[in-house]
């Protein structure tokens, strides 16, 4: 089976971190266990290990050994949740041991994957949101209304016989949107502006140019009033959304073990420039 070279780099610091350890008791092996890919439940019982270890070194093997085994459960499933949780146990290494190199390089690649996953969330996201606002723009039956009243109120012929048919055409349109709102505030505004609209349109007939004018000048003020506070409320809601979807705070790095990566990300960038570069290597075990 074929594996990027960040696979291999956290294959290898694993069974190097298994030979200093002693086998575990009991009929279930966390080792046979991930070599037989059963990782989360290696990983749980690496935890184990970890947690009733008596020594600090004990422990931070047993937190690799599971962080490596979340990690591959992550790169089988493509388990958001594995790739977290082997990010945080090789916190936790660190925390123990600041100067194990191999959990710091495979913290920082594995951060890498969780970043750029995250931003090609957020990316996705921010399109849908786009794809949204641009349908509700389509939509919204409300849009666009408050200029097309505007203009009908700076015309000179106010009493044409055009120009009524244009009104005419411009009251059923707020009438359709008063019948397909579900807002009672919004259906109270539809109404008053709709009154304002036949007032208009009743001048107009009565040939009194001037008042008709008016009242459409009125309207326009009422719907461009609507139009701003229902895109103020979209706003709000789109904006609240957002946040629900933004990142948690355990995502963020701790300062200190941002110092250990800056430390050990600079002593890699010494060593070989090219550390990044993925090569396809065999799985030899």
């Amino acid at each position: 089976m074929k594996r990027i070279n960040l696979l291999f780099v956290i294959l290898f610091c694993f069974t190097s971190q298994l030979r200093s350890n002693d086998q575990p008791s009991g009929t279930t092996d966390p080792y046979q266990l991930f070599q037989e890919e059963e990782y989360l439940e290696a990983a749980s019982l690496f935890l184990e290990n970890a947690h009733s270890g008596k020594d600090g070194i004990t422990r931070s093997n047993g937190f690799y050994n599971a962080a490596c085994s979340f990690f591959e459960d992550f790169t089988k499933n493509r388990n958001t949740e594995s790739l977290d949780k082997s990010i945080w146990l090789y916190y936790r290494v660190l925390q123990l041991d600041e100067n194990n190199r191999n959990a710091a390089h495979n913290l920082e690649l594995a951060r890498k994957i969780q970043i750029e996953r995250q931003q090609n969330q957020e990316d996705s996201r921010e399109n849908q949101q786009k794809q949204d606002q641009d349908r509700e723009k389509i939509e919204d039956p409300l849009s666009g209304m408050s200029q097309e009243q505007k203009e009908l109120a700076s015309r000179d012929d106010q009493t044409s016989s055009e120009h009524r048919k244009l009104q005419e055409e411009l009251n059923q349109k707020t009438e359709n949107a008063l019948n397909n709102s579900e807002n009672p505030e919004e259906k109270e505004k539809l109404q008053q502006i709709l009154e304002k609209q036949k007032q208009a349109l009743t001048e107009m007939k009565e040939k009194r140019g001037d008042r008709a004018r008016d009242l459409q000048e009125e309207a326009a003020q009422m719907l461009q009033q609507l139009e701003q506070n229902k895109n103020q409320d979209n706003q709000k809601a789109m904006n609240n959304r957002q946040t629900g979807e933004s990142l948690p705070e355990q995502d963020r790095i701790d300062p200190e073990i941002q110092q250990i990566l800056n430390s050990e990300l600079a002593r890699q960038d010494q060593k070989e420039k090219s550390q990044d570069n993925y090569n396809f290597v065999e799985k030899n075990w």
